[in-house]
């Protein structure tokens, strides 16, 4: 394999190899990247009236910026993360958007609530090790310990029907921990973080001349404890039946809520990655696959590697309609992805900048 496709195929791998002839490196990266199934993540975000549509299921954002310096194999990185992840159904987003853009929902429509969300705003500080096992096989392993600043983590489910203007039958059960009140603005002390931690691995394999495969897993395994966490469980039960002295049912609805302290360990969701990419040469078609709980998005990519310095993508998701593109020269690195040239239009949006310098 040439020189130039040697090359091409350390910029294909999902992490970081420091070149063999290179004993230190400094490298920083800021990386943006948002995502709502079939909405806008502006519109979303800052919860404005609009077009939404029902059928959304998955909405995250993954964001972090990171400063480190590395000798060999070992590099020590401080970062700042900032993450949300929900998983709902789609009558649930249903609801908020109705709710939002002031509208009854439907009534006699049965809404089949669900919703999952996890939110961590931390830093901290990251040490990995990259040993090259061959040539051509690459791996990866870093662990992350983080000070954990503000968290959500529970869900909110059920069922209900609206019979009339003011007439709601069902039940809804909500449970979940966190920093700031976001469903029901009740005041809570906001809670402390003990220990947090969380860990990568990954591998970079050219296993024939002309074809890679490179996987990482970020946030593989994960533990973050609070102490003195505010939680809430409530249930909303519109038919509870009362019986008296005399026998006589009544039926009315009933509402309670349990808020209190309480230790609880958060785990992040897993964010998985895997390239297949064909080399030919000095350039490379690829299929790059990002999964996160059930959902998995797909790209194609083509890249060229133009000489040692410069190196170009140009990759596409089919599933939103994203274009997106990259340029990486003496070190310095651009990418930037969207489905729409309007960011408040958008449902997919991705920007990545940083520089890696090797001697």
């Amino acid at each position: 394999m040439s020189l130039t496709a040697t090359v091409l195929a350390l910029n294909l791998s999902l992490y970081p190899i420091p070149e063999p002839d290179k004993e230190w490196q400094v490298f920083s990266n800021v990386t943006v990247n948002g995502y709502v199934e079939d909405n806008s993540v502006y519109q979303l975000v800052k919860g404005n009236k609009g077009e939404y549509d029902y059928g959304s299921e998955y909405a995250y954002t993954f964001n972090q910026a990171e400063f480190g310096v590395g000798y060999k194999d070992l590099s020590l990185a401080v970062f700042s993360r900032y993450e949300w992840y929900l998983d709902y159904s789609s009558d649930t987003f249903k609801v908020h958007a109705q709710t939002t853009n002031h509208e009854d929902v439907d009534e006699n429509d049965t809404y089949n609530i669900h919703l999952e969300a996890n939110h961590l705003i931390s830093e901290g500080i990251k040490l990995a090790y990259s040993p090259s096992i061959t040539d051509n096989f690459h791996t990866h392993f870093a662990v992350s310990y983080l000070n954990a600043k503000e968290l959500m983590d529970g869900k909110l489910w059920g069922a209900f029907t609206k019979k009339g203007r003011t007439d709601y039958q069902g039940q809804l059960y909500l449970d979940y921990s966190f920093t700031e009140d976001e469903l029901l603005d009740y005041d809570m002390r906001a809670p402390k973080s003990d220990y947090a931690y969380t860990t990568d691995v990954g591998f970079t394999w050219l296993f024939h001349e002309k074809v890679l495969f490179s996987f990482y897993a970020q946030d593989l395994y994960s533990k973050i404890s609070w102490v003195d966490a505010p939680y809430n469980r409530a249930e909303a039960n519109s038919a509870r039946v009362d019986t008296d002295d005399n026998g006589f049912d009544s039926v009315r609805p009933a509402a309670k809520a349990i808020l209190g302290y309480q230790d609880h360990i958060q785990t992040l969701p897993t964010k998985y990655h895997a390239r297949l990419a064909y080399i030919v040469d000095d350039q490379s078609i690829s299929t790059k696959l990002f999964s996160v709980g059930d959902l998995h998005i797909v790209d194609f990519e083509w890249s060229r590697q133009w000489n040692q310095q410069v190196y170009t993508e140009v990759n596409y998701t089919p599933q939103t309609g994203a274009i997106g593109a990259k340029l990486a020269s003496y070190g310095i690195h651009l990418a930037v992805k969207a489905d729409s040239t309007d960011y408040q239009q958008a449902s997919a949006i991705n920007v990545s900048i940083g520089y890696a310098y090797q001697w």
